[in-house]
């Protein structure tokens, strides 16, 4: 398996960076380098497997199929049979005990190019590492330096999340930067030609703060809230929610409202909804003390109690409190803003329009139309887009009660 490796690094290495890096992503041409100037060694960092680069790697090793399955071509490439390569591809994976993730930065904010960390770090690695960041990178002998750096690190059995070389020598002031510059990048910048390498990124931030807390470092207030972006980035909605828990009042109401939409956005993504929803209904009244009358703060709440179809009456007393905090924006947003989407394991018995239009006294036009614009709930079943029967019965509920359709 080493051999087929080295062959492969040496034969292509800025090929197989490419595949490493676009794991989701496709294409070669990236439109967006013509508005990220001039690119920068920013550092680089060893750490164990984001979530999402775990579930390809077991899911690889396992059947061989998932976003990694490309990776066996570039061996078929070098001349392996299609069951050699794959063999190989799967012994390389095995191998793999975590990432060795170099960071770049430029004028739309932090880009990596993660790589894999196979236990050691050999001056033969070393080499690997720079070859694979590809013959357009900005500063070798720069990264050449953090790879020693590293590697005295590693020698002196420092662990993740001080692992790390490049930047600032302080773990805490190092990961805190990062989060820094990411969510800044993420404000200020385009749309990221590899939003997945991101998100890896944002885990590794946000595991890095996690493991410092553990360790005991503090997060003051102001960098609490890039940290929970990241975490919402990053897709931990319950590790966010707890960390939000604890930093009541002292979150800035925009940067709060921010976090919470975007949580409540990737629990409705994930179908997960009912479990935030619990947590809403749990931590509404010590949100609403600390950030009284937030008519976005409402409205983050019922965005994700419809997704979860919670009762009629919880439902109508949540659009009550938005139309309380204010009227004219809680009818458009009840109204118009696509805010019915259904998100859960079980949705429960779902209708056609037909059916729906009959449970609600309408014609299944106004059904249809409805459905199209995602002004009523719906769920998605495949490629099927259907009306759950709890959702359809608090919307209704809901809409009678502030006359919504009159």
């Amino acid at each position: 398996m080493l051999d087929d490796m080295k062959k492969l690094l040496g034969a292509a290495p800025a090929e197989l960076a490419g595949e490493i890096q676009k794991l989701t992503s496709q294409g070669q041409f990236n439109p967006f380098a013509l508005f990220a100037g001039e690119t920068h060694f920013h550092s680089i960092f060893l750490a164990p497997f984001s979530p999402a680069l775990s579930a390809a790697r077991e899911r690889f090793l396992a059947d061989g199929t998932g976003p990694l399955a490309h990776i066996a071509e570039l061996f078929q490439k070098q001349g392996a049979s299609a069951a050699e390569a794959m063999q190989s591809a799967r012994s390389m994976f095995a191998a793999a005990e975590g990432m060795c993730v170099v960071v770049q930065r430029n004028d739309q904010g932090l880009d990596t190019i993660p790589q894999l960390f196979f236990g050691h770090l050999e001056d033969a690695y070393l080499e690997q590492v720079v070859g694979l960041c590809g013959e357009n990178f900005p500063d070798p002998p720069a990264l050449r330096a953090a790879l020693a750096e590293l590697r005295r690190r590693a020698l002196a059995k420092v662990s993740f999340p001080g692992l790390h070389a490049g930047a600032e020598d302080d773990s805490q002031a190092y990961w805190r930067g990062l989060a820094d510059d990411l969510v800044a990048g993420l404000d200020g910048g385009l749309a990221h030609p590899a939003p997945e390498r991101l998100r890896d990124l944002a885990a590794w931030i946000a595991a890095a703060h996690a493991a410092l807390e553990l360790m005991g470092a503090t997060l003051d207030s102001a960098a609490l809230p890039p940290v929970l972006r990241c975490q919402a980035l990053a897709g931990e909605v319950e590790p966010a929610f707890a960390r939000i828990v604890r930093g009541l009042g002292t979150i800035k109401e925009e940067d709060l409202i921010l976090i919470l939409t975007q949580l409540g956005d990737v629990a409705i993504a994930r179908g997960c909804a009912p479990a935030a929803a619990v947590w809403w209904q749990r931590q509404l009244p010590a949100l609403l003390a600390a950030y009284p009358a937030s008519y976005d703060l409402l409205l983050a709440h019922f965005k994700v109690l419809a997704a979860a179809q919670v009762e009629p009456l919880a439902l109508v007393a949540a659009a009550d409190a938005l139309v309380k905090a204010n009227r004219k924006n809680a009818r458009h947003d009840l109204g118009r803003e696509p805010i019915w989407r259904v998100a859960a394991e079980d949705p429960g018995e779902l209708l056609d329009t037909a059916q729906a239009a009959e449970l609600v006294g309408r014609s299944p036009a106004f059904i249809a139309k409805r459905l199209e614009a995602g002004t009523i709930p719906a769920h998605r079943q495949g490629e099927q887009l259907r009306i759950p029967k709890r959702g359809l019965l608090a919307w209704k509920a809901v809409v009678d009660a502030h006359r919504l359709l009159d």
